[in-house]
Formats: structure tokens, sequence, C-alpha cells
């Protein structure tokens, strides 16, 4: 049996994200049929901290929560505990951040008498996303991640502009590759969504309500078309600590009935959301890949977001009828001309099935690397 270990530092895995839980069950299958191929079974096991233990069957995968570990040096000791306890010799570790789970390995490679590799991930664009952090930080904290990253023995980005720049500048002995985020693609469900004419276009939100996804300017957005008295119907998805201070700030909105929160979505719930919405909108200043962008258009909707790494590839991927770029100095007249554009098409099946297909290829890329990974781990 060959097992990943996956350090869930933060709480990912909550019973309540069926879409996050069917993403890594998706992974688990794809790495034991990778290891299938070589006659023996592959597992994943996932250790989360401070969730509420997701209820579901499989050979492939395993989610074990450590609940009494709401510092991380109690997550951290926990996890040593337990990789200590397992059979072999060896241990694989795959971190989805280079800060908390990353350094969380390190660590466990230190405490551990047992060899360790290490996979970072970095699930945001490098080359941007410190510009906003001041002067002082924008400077220190890149290389100060890059000297963490520098101790691992593979790292997966999901952006080609930061494969690039770590290809150019961290030691070759390093396994570095590009692998997108998968996109929720469920085959159970069946969209209802059906062409209207006449109608308020559905704007659409989704993410966490903090600074990095920018939620203020979806706001400033629906204010720009009221001044000129265009109709919508908008709706917010997501939760964070910007939440009680947006709801606050747009309360006259909801009280007129044309912005509604919804909450944190995910599965059935967020692809409805997606199916009978017009346009998402997406005001993050450094996307890496867009997974949200790309579930939006799979399910019909079209795309109006600012330009960043990954709404500049998936223009490339789709082309511009369906993603319009945007920014925070836009005019209510050029607002509306960029929905009007959008609404007046739609997305067609060759491109629906072209983001579906790309799945398999990103399940067979984690699954070579991990099989890497781990065999060198033997």
């Amino acid at each position: 049996m060959k097992t990943i270990y996956i350090l869930d530092t933060k709480g990912n895995l909550d019973a309540r994200k069926s879409d996050v839980i069917s993403r890594h069950l998706k992974y688990a299958e794809s790495f034991d049929q990778k290891c299938g191929t070589r006659g023996e079974n592959g597992r994943i096991v996932v250790l989360g901290r401070n969730v509420n233990q997701p209820i579901f069957d499989s050979k492939y995968l395993d989610i074990i929560v450590f609940a009494k570990s709401k510092r991380l040096y109690q997550y951290f000791w926990k996890t040593r505990n337990f990789l200590s306890r397992e059979e072999g010799k060896t241990v694989t570790l795959i971190a989805g951040d280079p800060w908390h789970s990353t350094v969380i390995a390190l660590l466990i490679k230190l405490f551990i008498r047992k060899r360790v590799r290490i996979e970072s991930q970095l699930h945001f664009d490098f080359i941007n996303f410190f510009r906003s952090s001041g002067f002082f930080l924008s400077r220190v904290l890149p290389k100060i991640t890059l000297m963490i990253l520098s101790l691992v023995d593979q790292i997966r980005v999901v952006d080609r502009n930061s494969l690039k720049l770590l290809q150019n500048t961290m030691n070759t002995d390093i396994e570095i590759y590009f692998a997108p985020s998968l996109i929720s693609v469920d085959p159970t469900f069946i969209c209802s969504r059906t062409p209207e004419h006449n109608h308020d276009p559905r704007l659409l939100f989704v993410g966490r309500l903090h600074e990095e996804r920018n939620p203020s300017d979806f706001i400033k957005f629906l204010r720009l078309l009221d001044s000129r008295g265009f109709k919508y119907d908008a709706r917010i998805i997501g939760d964070g600590p910007l939440a009680s201070e947006l709801k606050l700030g747009c309360s006259d909105l909801v009280a007129r009935k044309v912005l509604r929160f919804a909450g944190e979505l995910s599965g059935k719930a967020l692809l409805e959301e997606y199916c009978h919405s017009d346009i998402l909108i997406s005001c993050a200043k450094h996307e890496s890949y867009g997974r949200a962008l790309r579930e939006a258009i799979y399910m019909g909707a079209r795309v109006l977001t600012f330009e960043t790494t990954g709404s500049g590839s998936l223009l490339e991927e789709v082309g511009a009828k369906y993603v319009t770029f945007i920014s925070s100095d836009v005019t209510p007249e050029q607002l509306i001309l960029k929905i009007e554009g959008l609404v007046r098409t739609e997305v067609d099946s060759r491109t629906k099935q072209q983001l579906r297909d790309g799945q398999d290829t990103i399940l067979k890329t984690l699954s070579d690397h991990w099989d890497t990974l781990i065999n060198k781990s033997v």
C-alpha cells in the first residue's frame, strides 16, 4: 500500500464542504489507479483540524480530524505522533501552502524518526501576490517563502507564471510542476438553465469575503448600475471577516431585494447558483488560476473579471465572448456595455466539454508526480 498524507492545517475538509471532499475523492481514486499500474494499491490520508468529521465511503481516501488542535503546535504534535505510529519507514507529505502546512511538514521531518519527503503547493500567483503587502513586506515575504520552499522536495503551482519564476529561481534538484485546481464537475447534476429574454441580469460574486477577493468593488459596481437605473438581480456567495461590514454598508440594496447574501455554499447548491446566473463578477486582483471562473462558465454563466494571471489564461482558453475584463475605475456606461455584451452570448457545448476534459489531465499530472515523489521515499 502506497500512502500519501495531506496536511490540512486550515480545516478545508469540513463535513459541510462536499465539493472539497469530492475533489479529494478524485485525487485518491486517480492515485490508486496510478499505483495499480504496478500491481499496488494507493490511498490518500488527509490529516485535518478543527472541523466536523466528514462521513463518506471510500477505500481510497481517509480523513482523520484532530478535533482538539486549535493551535498549530497542537496540530503538529498530534500529526507527528500519528505518523510515528503508522507503518513504514518513510512518510510522504503534501502541504497545501508554503507557510503553515509546509512549516509543519518540515518540523515533522525534523522530529520524526522516519524518512520524509515533502511537496509544497502554491495556490496563488507568486509574482503578484505580495505586491499589496506594503513596501517592506512585499520585499521580505517572497524571500522568506523561497527560503522555505528551498527545503522541500517538490513544488506544485497552479499558474504558469509562477512555474517560470520558480524554475528560474529555485534549486534545480527540486521538482517543480504545473497542475491547476480541479473544478467542481458533478455528473449527476443537471442544469435546468434555459435562455430567457427581457429579464434582469443575475450578477454573482463567489468567494471568501476578505480583502484579497475585493468584494467591496462588487458593491461599487452595483452602485454604478443604480446610478444609471440599470436593473439587475445580484447574489453574494461566501463568508469571511468582511461579511458584517458589507451587509451593513449595502443594507439598502438588500432591503430593495436587488442583492441577497446567500452565505457559504458548496456542492449542488453552488452549482445551482452558477446555473441560474448570467454573469460571475470576479474582483480579485491576484487570481492565480480561477476555479470559480471556470466553474461558472462550465455551468453556462459568463465572466466579468479583473485582468489577472488566471483570468488571462481563461480568456486564451475560451475566448473573449465569454470573458471580459473590468477595472476599478470603470464608468457606469462602460460597465453596462460590458454586461449587455456578455448576456447576449450563450456558452456552447464545445467550451463546456473543453473544460471538462481538462480535469482528467490535471488528475493524471498530480498522480504521476505524487507517485514519483513517494517512490523517492523508498
